[in-house]
């Protein structure tokens, strides 16, 4: 079940000697051939350069051979059930059985720009003529020659190491260049008749001054009116230093003080 005699198979006539060489030895061998006896080499005089580089080869399965009985199987554990069932059931270990399959493998042409197999040169050569093969390498050839530099020639130079307490230890600490606050000057007040005020109180040296206008005039009108000057309770000093008209000269009311 599963198997066919590998007299049927379709096998390219130059691929016959080497499979009933391998047939003939011991253990587990390979068979490798392609379906027209060509090459990847045989694929260079046939296309042009920009196809032969999307070439590649690839290898199929076609089937795993019992060399006792020469049937194919399509899998090696349909060959290995075979083979213990039927040609090497008095075999107690799978070892010995496991030294007698055949590998048949077929070496096909691959196109990496669309991803697809042919079994022989003539097939790949008129899929390279097909249109959408030219476009998609055409497509290819663009990108690369967008493509940027690599990883390698974008990393940055090293910096050469340095100690970070040296530096600091080296380095002076410039001295600061803002300036000293200096006080504000003293802020004058405006000034109302005679009185010169700041901002700290009264000047010291103008302590002659420290009545205003507008008591002298009372002053002046309480002594025109006849007032003692003595209900003022003025000290003597004051009174002596007084000048109620603004004038030079003592008023006849000051003089009578």
């Amino acid at each position: 079940m599963y198997s066919t005699p590998l007299s049927l198979l379709q096998l390219p006539p130059t691929a016959l000697p080497e499979i009933t060489q391998k047939l003939t030895q011991p253990g587990n061998t390979t068979a490798r051939f392609s379906q027209d006896g060509k090459t990847l080499e045989d694929l260079k005089g046939v296309v042009s350069a920009n196809d032969y580089q999307q070439a590649a080869e690839a290898e199929v399965d076609v089937g795993y051979v019992c060399k006792k009985c020469q049937l194919v199987h399509p899998a090696e554990v349909l060959c290995l059930n075979h083979q213990r069932s039927s040609c090497f059931a008095n075999n107690k270990t799978s070892g010995e059985i496991a030294k007698a399959i055949l590998r048949l493998v077929q070496v096909q042409l691959e196109c990496r720009a669309c991803r697809e197999r042919f079994p022989t040169l003539l097939d790949f050569k008129f899929h390279c003529n097909a249109e959408r093969h030219v476009k998609r390498v055409h497509k290819l050839q663009r990108s690369e020659q967008i493509t940027p530099p690599t990883s390698n020639s974008m990393v940055p130079p090293k910096m050469p190491p340095c100690s970070t307490s040296s530096h600091f230890a080296a380095t002076p600490v410039a001295p600061s260049m803002t300036p000293p606050r200096m006080a504000p000057p003293p802020l004058l007040l405006p000034q109302t008749g005679n009185d010169v005020t700041t901002r700290n109180g009264p000047d010291v040296t103008a302590q002659h001054l420290m009545f205003s206008s507008d008591f002298r005039n009372d002053l002046d009108s309480a002594l025109r009116l006849g007032l003692e000057a003595s209900s003022l309770d003025l000290p003597a000093s004051t009174k002596a230093s007084l000048c109620f008209t603004g004038e030079a000269t003592l008023s006849p009311e000051a003089k009578r003080l």
